[in-house]
């Protein structure tokens, strides 16, 4: 679900095209979701926005890389910033999506105001200060984690097949960050850090897909 900025040698293996089959994957997903909104429980926007804003992070992340491979020029730092700021909207999404599952969020009115602030105060940050990744993981590590204890506790009560899904669609999620931004790699071209981290992705967010319409959706009959 987090992506980096890569060196000019591994936008040319796998960037330019993994960005924008995520892109893709995340539009069918966030349709699916969107599709569902009649026969949820709970409100689906936020699981649409989250694959929303990690669509378009992925399609705009993959102009950097692919358009851009020195990384310089004003329209690569917009861009790029522009990646971070749908990064960290897609984990403001990810916390929204499991306070509503802990019917914590409309309980509690200052959940919303609070995440609002931060996101501001995110947002100041990578145009006025830096725009490294780092800052981009910090904000988003927190909400992922905090999913994934939600669906696992979810999970221990309902025994759901598609909650464990998304238990490990999480976990798989962070395995990706940690491939690429470890530059783990099984071959120099077929199976490099970016090739591994878009596989990995992929089938993560699909599994945190059925997580979320499990959590939207209990008597969907993708359980």
């Amino acid at each position: 679900m987090v992506k980096s900025r890569e060196t000019g040698g591994e936008r040319a293996r796998g960037g330019p095209v993994g960005f924008p089959l995520l892109a893709l994957e995340c539009a069918v997903l966030a349709g699916l979701l969107a599709a569902s909104r009649k026969r949820a429980v709970r409100p689906v926007r936020w699981p649409v926005a989250f694959f929303a804003a990690t669509g378009v992070a992925a399609l705009v992340g993959g102009m950097v890389h692919g358009f851009f491979p020195d990384g310089g020029g004003w329209a690569a730092g917009l861009l790029w910033r522009l990646t971070l700021a749908l990064i960290g909207l897609a984990a403001i999404a990810l916390a929204k999506v499991a306070l509503l599952t802990l019917d914590l969020d409309t309980r509690m009115g200052w959940v919303s105001p609070t995440l609002a602030a931060l996101l501001f105060f995110y947002l100041a940050v990578i145009v006025l200060i830096t725009q490294g990744f780092w800052v981009a993981v910090v904000v988003y590590l927190p909400p992922a984690l905090l999913l994934l204890a939600v669906f696992t506790v979810d999970y221990v009560r309902r025994r759901l097949p598609t909650l464990a899904a998304g238990v490990a669609g999480v976990a798989l999620s962070l395995v990706a960050a940690v491939v690429q931004g470890a530059g783990l790699s099984l071959h120099p071209v077929w199976a490099n850090p970016n090739v591994l981290y878009h596989l990995i992705q992929a089938v993560g967010l699909f599994l945190v897909f059925l997580g979320m319409r499990a959590v939207a959706e209990p008597t969907s009959a993708l359980r």
